[in-house]
């Protein structure tokens, strides 16, 4: 079972953006690490998905027990509205 640090690698690697994840306030998240699956998707998702529909079609279907911030290159969390292609763009500018 991967760890924490290391789906956010995975998820780093594919989609081209960092995330933080954190345990769900809301869930009994004790088992956390039991229940950790890999990322599991191929492809990226597109450009045009806003940070909201990527953080509920893609992780909360993987991971519905944990919280996920999308982060800009400077650490900042992009907010639900913001299009991915935005937040890739911030990380693209930095090389």
């Amino acid at each position: 079972m991967p760890k924490v640090a290391g789906v956010e690698g995975k998820i780093q690697d594919l989609e081209g953006f960092r995330v933080r994840i954190t345990e769900s306030e809301e869930k009994d998240a004790s088992n956390v690490k039991k229940r950790l699956a890999g990322y599991g998707y191929a492809r990226a998702a597109r450009d045009k998905f806003t940070v909201a529909r990527w953080r509920e079609h893609r992780f909360k279907q993987r991971y519905p027990h944990l919280e996920v911030e999308v982060l800009f290159e400077d650490g900042t969390e992009a907010k639900g509205r913001c299009k991915l292609a935005t937040v890739r763009k911030s990380y693209l500018e930095q090389e």
